[in-house]
């Protein structure tokens, strides 16, 4: 017989979740991955024929940490009698009543995969590790599985349905993570003070948080933990959201504006315009809007769509790019017009073979021969390290500019227009990428994380690339600053002379 001794009482509460998605946040040693095998394992048992993926990042985590709590929780491990078979080489464990577990690690798996498999529920430990991409993909997985079956003691008439009318057991996305930046996937989707959960989530989506539970370790251990560096102990220990360890961009609250339809348009109509754009196969193709004016920048508009062709790509931004003005008397539609259309350089190398000679995908934007509108796109400077430093440039407060909603000094270079309803305007993605982003980690030393230049990429990026592309292209217009020779050096001398031949004071002395 199974018996379950819960951790704790976060534990305890996020057992008895219902909603379709359930989140536990927090600390080390909470018992977040204890309770999702707790869970994971009941539900196996109580209906024959159950089917759960279990998944994690890395295939060494996967089978030293994740595999090992779910045995610890059958009496007799992997020997336990509930278990007819474990195969490692395979990654499945099945069960006598025909249930079965897919074990997976995501650092190998891509989306295409993952759309192949079919679950009744998906255990996803660590899921601050992984792209959202991987997670939608996952959750999409969710009830797909018909072969389990609901028992005649638990009275089947009492359980939803599937579409042959037999009795559908419980299906649930359950996912494990330690706390990272807000606006991280997860904190969107399962924080109870995330905005889109409160408009979006709420109903299906519940959430639990618990720090470290210090009974989980001896005394000692727990001095130990608290001497670890602050970040550490913030987002490992007390469980904290919002920590900022390796984020790349900090986006204030102020680079975020809310306004009307009229006042976007009144900006729109004396600025000059541009677009930057990110070419995806399969991965999302996201195209952004700007406005420049007086040497602050404007992204108000962004067109993110996945999976569809490029005539697709070239019709719905050519529509976006039409919108209404009044002339006084009515309101009319007019064209946008673009300075420059910057786009990933990728995109510009011959790749594929047609009408005879290598062609790039920048020109299928623009061949006349696909029925769609074409456009003309100029290669954007790619080079991210010296990028973002004036990205964040960009997104400090300054002195020299002004609030475009208080004309108050200590505005921002970059603003983000968010979404206004009945119309095209706002951004999304590129903001929450912009925010997302951070760096790989090297190694821990003493609790705190080592990190290198390059980005993680478990973070997605392509709306935050075609911001790249457009303050690359921006930086590069400004002319370099001029630094003053200093007093002793060579050229303040000569240029100390160039200024006394000018007032004549040599022409005394007869020198030329």
């Amino acid at each position: 017989m199974l018996k379950i001794n819960f951790f704790n009482e976060a534990c305890e509460q996020f057992f008895g979740f219902t909603k379709r998605n359930q989140g536990f946040s927090g600390g080390i040693g909470n018992g977040k991955t204890t309770v999702l095998c707790q869970k994971g394992i009941v539900l196996l048992l109580a209906f024959p024929g159950y089917r759960i993926i279990i998944a994690r990042r890395l295939l060494s985590d996967l089978k030293k940490s994740t595999m090992e709590t779910f045995f610890a929780q059958l009496e007799g491990g992997k020997s336990s009698s509930y278990i007819l078979r474990h195969d490692e080489t395979n990654s499945i464990t099945d069960f006598k009543n025909g249930s079965r577990v897919i074990w997976i690690h995501l650092d190998t798996a891509d989306e295409m995969s993952l759309r192949g498999l079919e679950t009744n529920s998906v255990i996803i430990d660590q899921g601050e590790e992984i792209a959202e991409s991987v997670y939608l993909t996952l959750d999409s997985r969710v009830g797909r599985w018909a072969g389990a079956k609901v028992p005649e003691y638990m009275h089947p008439e009492k359980f939803p349905k599937d579409a042959r009318g037999n009795a559908r057991p419980p299906s649930y996305m359950m996912v494990g993570v330690n706390p990272d930046v807000e606006f991280h996937w997860f904190w969107r989707r399962y924080h109870y003070d995330s905005p889109q959960w409160q408009m979006e989530f709420n109903s299906t989506h519940d959430y639990v948080e618990r720090g470290t539970d210090e009974n989980a370790y001896d005394p000692e251990t727990i001095k130990q933990l608290k001497t670890r560096d602050q970040e550490w102990q913030d987002r490992f220990f007390l469980g904290k959201w919002g920590v900022g360890e390796g984020t790349i961009h900090n986006v204030s609250k102020d680079s975020v504006l809310t306004v009307t339809q009229d006042w976007l348009e009144n900006l729109l109509n004396k600025s000059a315009l541009y677009r930057s754009l990110d070419h995806g196969e399969s991965s999302p193709t996201c195209c952004t809007w700007w406005a420049c004016y007086k040497g602050q920048h404007f992204c108000y508009r962004e067109y993110y769509v996945p999976n569809q062709v490029v005539s697709y790509h070239r019709r719905e931004i050519d529509a976006l790019g039409v919108r209404g003005i009044f002339d006084g008397q009515r309101r009319v539609e007019i064209k946008e017009k673009y300075v420059i259309t910057l786009a990933d350089p990728q995109l510009f190398k011959k790749t594929t073979q047609k009408y005879g000679s290598f062609w790039t995908t920048a020109q299928e934007y623009l061949d006349s021969n696909i029925d769609a509108p074409p456009f003309h796109c100029t290669p954007a400077d790619n080079n991210e390290l010296a990028t973002r430093n004036r990205i964040n440039e960009f997104l400090a407060k300054s002195n020299h500019l002004t609030n475009p909603l208080t004309n108050e000094p200590g505005g921002r270079g970059i603003y983000f227009i968010t979404k206004i309803e009945g119309t095209n305007y706002g951004v999304w993605h590129t903001l929450q990428q912009t925010r997302q982003q951070k760096r790989a980690a090297l190694d821990t030393i003493n609790g705190k994380v080592i990190y290198s230049d390059d980005r993680a990429d478990s973070v997605e990026d392509h709306g935050y690339d075609t911001l790249r592309y457009y303050i690359a292209h921006h930086a590069k217009q400004s002319k370099p600053p001029v630094i003053p020779y200093q007093p002793g050096t060579y050229g303040h001398l000569m240029n100390t002379m160039k200024a006394l031949k000018k007032t004549g004071y040599f022409k005394q002395y007869g020198i030329r």
